[in-house]
């Protein structure tokens, strides 16, 4: 739960000033194509383009920023799963390659065997 409650105050963190940064460049997105010239005869189709790209912009960066919520949802779920793994030596038995099934008699002395190549490992 701690490391959960860690990832969410850095995304919290992250997106607060993200956010902040996200409004100035979106407003200059739309202003860089609003048509400052008043005699323009192309002023409310400038005006459409000016918002529309505006709104694009913003729609991609709630895109992205909804994937990188979820990426660091699934990371810390799979790093706890880790770690949970590691303060139970017997999950580790279920992870074999072919060789060593091989060369063990029974299920107990190819977990002993993984167990002691884990053991050198970390």
């Amino acid at each position: 739960q701690a490391v959960r409650d860690g990832s969410n105050a850095y995304l919290r963190r992250q997106f607060t000033t993200v956010g902040v940064v996200l409004i100035f460049l979106t407003a200059l997105v739309v202003l860089s194509k609003w048509p400052w010239d008043s005699n323009n005869p192309h002023g409310a189709d400038l005006k459409v383009i000016a918002i529309s790209r505006g709104v694009a912009f913003m729609f991609g960066s709630i895109f992205s920023a909804t994937v990188g919520f979820f990426g660091m949802r699934l990371a810390t779920t799979g790093n706890l799963r880790v770690a949970h793994a590691r303060s139970h030596p017997y999950v580790v038995c279920f992870d074999l390659d072919m060789a060593q099934v091989g060369k063990a008699r029974n299920i107990h002395q190819l977990c002993r065997r993984r167990q002691a190549v884990f053991e050198r490992w970390y």
